[in-house]
């Protein structure tokens, strides 16, 4: 299955490690830095013209990567439950834990 996360761009579900709130995870300083190195390394495979909100860390083949999107998390989320619904126990969405972990205000 694959998760549409904006500017025509979509992820491979399986391959999510996590789904991260630009706003409130680039306050602390370890978030700027890994973002920055994954700019430097190539990583970063969208940068939208439009205001991003969310950044989503894959990982597939042996290759991480890191994508910027201006769909917020709780989209984001909502897209993964319509996904997933009567198709997977979420439980079993090891890769999604982090976005089911924290409630969007």
């Amino acid at each position: 299955m694959f998760l549409h996360i904006g500017e025509n761009e979509s992820v491979l579900l399986e391959s999510v490690i996590g789904i991260f709130d630009l706003e409130t995870t680039t306050t602390m300083q370890t978030t700027k830095d890994f973002i920055t190195n994954a700019e430097k390394n190539g990583e970063i495979l969208i940068n939208s013209e439009v205001m991003p909100k969310s950044f989503i860390l894959t990982e597939e083949g042996g290759i991480d990567s890191l994508y910027v999107s201006s769909v917020n998390v709780a989209t984001l989320r909502k897209r993964i439950e319509q996904l997933t619904k009567d198709k997977f126990d979420p439980s079993e969405l090891k890769s999604c834990e982090i976005i089911f972990s924290r409630e969007e205000k």
